[in-house]
């Protein structure tokens, strides 16, 4: 009977936080993922030229304490980003650069 109640009271403590939960994952889904060549770098904004077809460039704004930048799967600054490097990032609803992935090995 003790395990029940346990198992119970864990199981409200988690519907009570699944709201809050919810709210922080929403901005993740509605992401936009682009994959492209950097076209322009400059300390507030970086510019994304999509593979696929003949998209419009992609811009956003780059924000130090929301962008993370890895190159080559290692953390890197903001700095190292090069034009013509080959870019895999993701642009959130405010059109602020969440993650950009850039792969040298190509």
């Amino acid at each position: 009977m003790r395990f029940s109640t346990t198992f119970a009271g864990c199981c409200a403590a988690a519907l009570a936080l699944a709201p809050a939960l919810t709210v922080d994952a929403a901005p993740a889904a509605t992401q936009k993922a682009i994959s492209g060549i950097i076209t322009a770098v400059d300390p507030a904004l970086l510019t994304i030229a999509p593979m696929q077809g003949h998209k419009q460039c992609v811009t956003g704004r780059i924000d130090p304490a929301r962008t993370h930048v890895f190159i080559d799967g290692h953390a890197a600054r903001l700095a190292d980003l090069k034009v013509t490097y080959a870019a895999r990032a993701e642009l959130a609803l405010d059109d602020v650069w969440t993650t950009v992935r850039i792969d040298t090995s190509h």
